[in-house]
């Protein structure tokens, strides 16, 4: 059978699926994949309205939270970190998602139409968007991955610069180039196509290089084991272990650290291991922090983008029981919790994070954040015994006169 016979809610269920916003039901079907008649699910105006007013809000946070984000690394040095510089490297992605491919669901959401223009100029806005989500989303991915790398090294191998401040621009590169080169059949693959009963939509179309059923089957398999499911397996074992790491850590640790220090200073014991202790506790916090902020940042990453997975699955592997396309809310959820999850990540780093908060406060009020006072500690050790001695001679001085 034709691909172009497929309902709309079929039409890019496949690989195009995961990134896309232009494969979106109507709930407007009259004809399934067999060529039977399927009842016509349209949504109420209600239904309708709650839907439109969830994406202008996802839309607007994710607009005004990202650009903020990048605004405060961009004029704050001391948040010019490697990590700061990777979630500004998937804030950027998120904008993307934001302005290229929102709009565009909203459009079918407000219109309940999916068609789209013909001519070249349709056919290259068709292939832009949609690559443009799909290097989007895996510039995610990869930036998550590489910042549990570097969380990684820096907490079990401080001692080592894999990636600092100077080179993290190649690593940010490389996630892009990477990114282009994973999509890139798409923009083969992706044209406008007339629908019976719809008219033009922007889909995938295999033929004829390649076999209209398996290409993208494949296709879609391969990203999901490269984007998905192993980059989260590396996460989760690298941040398992940095939990272990920072929560129970180990007598020898600690024993190593002191007898660092012990090496590069000729001080007594009990110095080394005040300021070891002091040291490791301050550190030992900020570094929980940031991993608590990381870990869910994945987690919600994970969940977002699970139910598209769900749903491409389900179109590949049981047809016989969605013959007239996805349940219409099941197709909703899918494509909302995979575009709300770039609205989600500014929200996370401002609730875990100080300094993004003072700096969103500097933005938004227009003055300067207020900054807590470190607490500065001053251990004296052999001149504080001088010190006190001297303190005790002028008081005695004093009682006497």
């Amino acid at each position: 059978m034709p691909n172009s016979s497929l309902p709309t809610v079929f039409r890019g269920a496949t690989a195009s699926s995961l990134y896309s916003t232009m494969s979106i039901v109507t709930n407007t079907n009259t004809t399934g994949i067999t060529g039977e008649q399927c009842p016509k699910n349209q949504d109420t105006k209600f239904e309708n309205a709650i839907k439109i007013l969830l994406y202008v809000i996802a839309m607007l946070v994710s607009l005004i939270g990202n650009t903020l984000l990048i605004y405060s690394v961009k004029k704050r040095k001391r948040m010019r970190t490697v990590t700061n510089f990777l979630i500004v490297n998937m804030a950027v992605a998120d904008l993307f998602i934001t302005v290229f491919n929102m709009p565009t669901y909203l459009k079918i959401l407000i219109t309940q139409k999916n068609d789209w223009i013909g001519g070249p100029l349709g056919i290259l806005l068709c292939k832009l968007v949609l690559f443009i989500q799909g290097v989007s989303v895996t510039c995610s991915v990869l930036s998550l991955t590489a910042l549990s790398i570097h969380r990684f090294v820096s907490v079990f191998y401080p001692w080592k610069k894999l990636i600092d401040t100077r080179n993290v621009r190649y690593i940010i590169i490389t996630i892009w180039i990477a990114s282009c080169m994973f999509i890139l059949p798409l923009l083969y693959a992706l044209n406008v196509i007339p629908v019976d009963n719809v008219g033009l939509v922007c889909d995938e179309k295999w033929s004829p290089l390649f076999d209209e059923e398996e290409a993208p089957k494949t296709y879609t398999i391969v990203l999901f084991v490269l984007l998905y499911m192993a980059p989260l397996m590396i996460m989760a074992v690298l941040y398992t272990a940095l939990i272990l790491k920072l929560w129970f850590p180990s007598s020898s640790d600690v024993s190593a650290n002191v007898s660092r220090r012990q090496s590069e200073e000729a001080l007594s014991i009990a110095r080394v291991l005040s300021d070891e202790k002091a040291k490791s506790s301050r550190l030992s916090r900020s570094k929980k922090i940031v991993l608590k902020m990381l870990v869910t940042v994945v987690v919600v990453f994970a969940l977002c983008w699970l139910p598209m997975h769900v749903r491409v699955f389900l179109f590949f592997f049981n047809k016989d029981d969605y013959k007239c396309g996805l349940p219409p809310f099941l197709d909703f959820i899918g494509y909302f919790l995979g575009h709300v999850n770039s609205a989600l990540n500014p929200c996370i780093y401002v609730t875990f994070s100080e300094s993004f908060r003072q700096s969103f406060k500097a933005v938004l009020f227009n003055k300067c954040a207020v900054r807590r006072k470190p607490k500065i500690t001053r251990h004296y050790h052999y001149k504080g015994a001088c010190l006190v001695e001297m303190q005790k001679l002028r008081t005695n001085i004093k009682h006497k006169n």
